[in-house]
């Protein structure tokens, strides 16, 4: 009978952990990629159905590009920063429940104007996903 010698066993081992790890790294690669296209695909329709879902979109995208009225409350005034913290009401046209947000203000709106607890009417206005800026402030 021979006897496996214990670097022969070492290096066996440790090539069968490489390998391992390999398949697990692989195999979290391959999930990811996955799940990451799969938030991008849409449901395939046919025809009208199809139409109507794209006009949807569009308009929806067309809706948020456009300035809002809203009211709010001010609750925190950041001097630093030139924003307004606001809990507004909710934005019917938005589809934007009642929240509290932080809003930058457009040029010749100052900080200074502004206190915590003042009720304000304005007009807002969103330029991307996270930014919404106050353009004018309403009597």
């Amino acid at each position: 009978m021979k006897l496996i010698s214990s670097n022969s066993f070492l290096t066996a081992a440790t090539a069968a952990a490489a390998l391992v790890g390999a398949i697990v790294t692989a195999t979290l690669i391959s999930t990811t990629v996955t799940a990451g296209d799969m938030k991008h695909q849409q449901p395939v329709m046919a025809g009208a159905e199809h139409s109507q879902h794209n006009m949807e979109n569009h308009a929806g995208m067309k809706m948020m590009a456009e300035e809002v009225i809203a009211t709010g409350m001010v609750k925190g005034v950041l001097s630093n920063t030139a924003q307004l913290k606001v809990q507004h009401q909710p934005i019917a046209e938005w589809k934007m429940a009642a929240m509290q947000m932080k809003f930058n203000l457009a040029p010749g709106i100052s900080v200074a104007d502004f206190q915590e607890g003042q009720h304000i009417r304005f007009r807002l206005k969103q330029e991307n996903m996270m930014k919404f800026t106050i353009t004018e402030v309403l009597k």
